[in-house]
């Protein structure tokens, strides 16, 4: 309760009204929103500020959706009073998206994406975002660094690690397919600078309208890389890097 006092105090309304938003979020996520917006957990009194998009994240939205139009009513308060321009819509799973996505009305859509774990067509989102023209960001497209196939044995992560909880990191036969596929992926490009990079992100942006991918960054190596990215692929290569990928 003590992380949700701020937001109480910026949303100016009772902690009932905004029950449904809070549904969205971590206790990690309240407290960033609570600093970033809020100025503080110690700064009641701040005004809310303005930030270009707001996510509703993981679209568990209670056991019946219960909760789902509270969540949309108060996000869109915030983009009627200026403090959002857009609003964005994100989940796991590609098929929860959608089951969303026309009453929410989202600019911009966040799944889950990679050349792994791929519902974004089957599911019938891309369909949707592209004859609705909207923009589309795809997360973990690394699968948290499996797809990089930098491991020769499944990894042993400290307590609290999320990578624990992914099965395929167990795995010693998915872990020697990855690499095998990096092995061909630096055939496949030999002139490029990161062909393993280029494969599995590169691939996402080239059968996809309006898109985007987020990678994470922590040191000036890691931009480096990413600054080599982001060129459409021939749609050879984007069948032959997807059947390597294939379950």
């Amino acid at each position: 309760m003590m992380l949700t006092q701020p937001l109480r105090y910026c949303l100016r309304g009772n902690l009932e009204s905004i029950t449904g938003i809070l549904q969205m979020f971590t206790a990690m996520d309240i407290l960033k929103l609570s600093s970033d917006l809020c100025g503080g957990i110690g700064q009641p009194n701040a005004l809310l500020q303005s930030r270009p998009l707001m996510y509703l994240h993981h679209c568990n939205f209670g056991k019946n959706g219960e909760y789902f139009d509270d969540a949309l009513e108060v996000v869109s308060r915030f983009k009627e009073e200026g403090k959002t321009r857009f609003i964005g819509l994100s989940d796991w799973d590609s098929r929860k998206v959608l089951a969303y996505i026309e009453k929410a009305d989202p600019d911009v859509v966040q799944p889950y994406r990679n050349v792994w774990d791929d519902d974004y067509e089957s599911s019938g989102l891309k369909r949707w975002i592209e004859d609705k023209n909207l923009g589309v960001c795809f997360f973990s497209p690394l699968k948290h660094g499996l797809l990089s196939g930098k491991y020769d044995r499944p990894p042993l992560f400290k307590d609290g690690d999320f990578r624990t909880n992914v099965d395929d990191f167990q795995s010693q036969d998915i872990i020697d397919r990855m690499k095998k596929n990096a092995d061909a992926l630096r055939d496949l490009f030999p002139n490029h600078p990161n062909p393993i990079m280029c494969g599995v992100i590169d691939v996402l942006l080239s059968d996809s309208k309006n898109s985007c991918v987020l990678l994470g960054q922590r040191n000036t190596e890691q931009v480096s890389v990413a600054s080599s990215l982001g060129e459409i692929l021939p749609d050879e290569c984007v069948k032959m890097i997807k059947e390597l990928y294939r379950r």
